[in-house]
C-alpha cells in the first residue's frame, strides 16, 4: 500500500486506501465486505469530526522534555489532554501547576490545568483516550544508554 500513497496524501486518504485493499477470507460474502468498508468509512468520518470539534481525548505517555511540551500544545489547541508518567513526583508537580523543566514556565502548566490538562500515573486511563502518543526514551544498550 505504501507505494501507492503519495507523500501529500492525508491520513484519512491513507486509511481509505487501506479500506480498498481486500484482505478478507473468501468465505465472506461481498455484501459483508462492503458493510465492513462502509463501517470503517463512517468511523473515519466520525473521528475526523471529533478532531475538528476538538472533542478527541489525547493521551501523552512520558512527561519529559518531549512529551510535556507536546501535551501543552494539544491543550492550548483546545483538546482534552492527559499526561501519563511513571514518576509520581512529576505527576504531583504538574497537577500542582508547577514545572520541572526550565524552559517551560509554570504559567503554561497552570493555563493547561485550567483547560482540563491532568497528569496521572494511572495507566488504566489510557483506555479512555482516543489517541495516545508515546514520548519515552529508547534505551540502546543494557545500561539504558
Amino acid at each position: 500500500m505504501a507505494s501507492n500513497v503519495k507523500k501529500t496524501t492525508s491520513v484519512p486518504q491513507v486509511i481509505l486506501a487501506a479500506c480498498r485493499i481486500s484482505i478478507t477470507p473468501s468465505c465472506l460474502k461481498a455484501s459483508t465486505v462492503n458493510s465492513m468498508k462502509t463501517l470503517a468509512l463512517e468511523n473515519i468520518s466520525a473521528w475526523k469530526q471529533r478532531l475538528t470539534e476538538r472533542k478527541t481525548k489525547i493521551g501523552v505517555v512520558g512527561m519529559g522534555y518531549v512529551g510535556l511540551p507536546l501535551a501543552l500544545l494539544f491543550s492550548e489547541a483546545g483538546f482534552e489532554v492527559a499526561g501519563f508518567d511513571v514518576d509520581a513526583q512529576k505527576v504531583e508537580t504538574l497537577n500542582a501547576g508547577r514545572s520541572y523543566i526550565v524552559r517551560i514556565p509554570e504559567t503554561e502548566i497552570q493555563l493547561a490545568r485550567e483547560h482540563g490538562f491532568q497528569a496521572t500515573a494511572d495507566y488504566s486511563q489510557v483506555a479512555s483516550m482516543d489517541v495516545v502518543l508515546i514520548c519515552v526514551p529508547t534505551p540502546l544498550n543494557q545500561y539504558r544508554e
